[in-house]
């Protein structure tokens, strides 16, 4: 049994109103065939705009927590993990430009199916690459008074990411 954590840059596609920059952290135990891994990620805030008024809408981020169980393919040094698992956290909204501006909070959930591949030069050390696919159990809808529908995720989204890893005996 060994641990791992990890640290990567990210994008995300869809989850958000546009392509947004994230930062992800892992925690992890390793068994010899098995990889469960609990994992944070935060998107930093992306413009929903209407379309019918450019300057009104809301600024929107994610932060979102999850778990997910990974069996794993080994070809030393390279591992490819299959992770399947299950997150939630929260859409915050801030409205821009409308006559009141409020910040509202709404939950996140979603199904995560996420091949990978790891590069591990020495026993200590790797580095990752993870491609999410996000599947939304809720699609929380941000709505603006007097304007109505500001933003509302879409079926399925992505997120990329490629960072390093450190492993404990």
């Amino acid at each position: 049994l060994r641990a791992a954590i990890g640290i990567a840059p990210a994008v995300a596609v869809a989850p958000l109103p546009r392509t947004a920059a994230a930062v992800a952290g892992a925690v992890a135990l390793l068994l010899p065939r098995l990889r469960v891994q609990l994992d944070v990620a935060h998107a930093f805030a992306r413009p929903a705009r209407l379309p019918q008024a450019p300057d009104k809408g809301a600024d929107i981020r994610l932060l979102r927590a999850g778990a997910r169980v990974c069996p794993l393919a080994l070809v030393r040094p390279i591992e490819l993990p299959l992770c399947v698992g299950f997150e939630g956290g929260v859409m915050r909204g801030r409205g821009v430009g409308l006559a009141e501006v409020a910040q509202v909070r709404l939950p996140w959930a979603a199904v995560v199916i996420a091949p990978g591949l790891t590069w591990m030069p020495s026993r200590f050390v790797g580095v990752f690459a993870d491609a999410s696919l996000l599947l939304p159990v809720s699609r929380p809808v941000f709505e603006a008074a007097n304007v109505g529908r500001v933003f509302q995720p879409a079926p399925a989204g992505f997120v990329g990411m490629i960072g390093v890893e450190a492993r404990f005996p």
